[in-house]
């Protein structure tokens, strides 16, 4: 019996001192991740996405980046309508006018900044011959079902998304 008492005191005190705490300022966010951002105050950040990018239509493109490694039920939305001649190009694009949205989905919540939001998309890359895209963003939008429930997305950026053609 004092053998499993020492043995179990040892595998607990293993346990305690593998567990480490992560004192750095970086607020958890994974290496790996190509996106980051704070929503309502909290850092959200993810390595799963899309990027779909119509070539032959209207030259729009919709990004969706998904919190964490994996589709999630809560993610950012990214949509900016083309011109239908022109590819996109790096610059500042205003969101919550016309087609142009930043949205927040969290569950079967859905947040627009075209429910009378703001906010903008700073596209700094725009490739079509590498596939690549970086950006910043931010926006404040509206409960598509209660328009005094709001979220407020700031600090976003995206890295190196692979731009899908569609």
């Amino acid at each position: 019996m004092k053998n499993i008492i020492i043995l179990l005191f040892a595998i607990s005190l293993l346990a305690i001192s593998s567990c480490q705490r992560n004192n750095n300022n970086n607020n958890n966010i994974n290496p790996g991740d190509v996106w980051q951002g704070t929503v309502n105050g909290q850092l959200k950040s993810g390595s799963f996405y899309s990027c779909d990018y119509d070539i032959s239509g209207d030259k729009g493109i919709i990004i969706t980046l998904h919190v964490g490694t994996g589709t999630t039920a809560n993610y950012v939305q990214l949509t900016l309508e083309g011109d239908g001649t022109n590819d996109l190009s790096p610059g500042s694009y205003s969101l919550g006018s016309g087609l142009n949205d930043g949205g927040w989905v969290s569950g079967y919540t859905n947040y627009a900044s075209t429910n009378s939001g703001s906010g903008t998309l700073v596209i700094t890359q725009f490739n079509l011959s590498t596939h690549k895209m970086s950006g910043t963003f931010n926006f404040v939008a509206k409960n598509l079902m209660n328009s005094s429930d709001v979220v407020t997305v700031t600090n976003g950026s995206f890295t190196n998304l692979t731009i899908k053609p569609i």
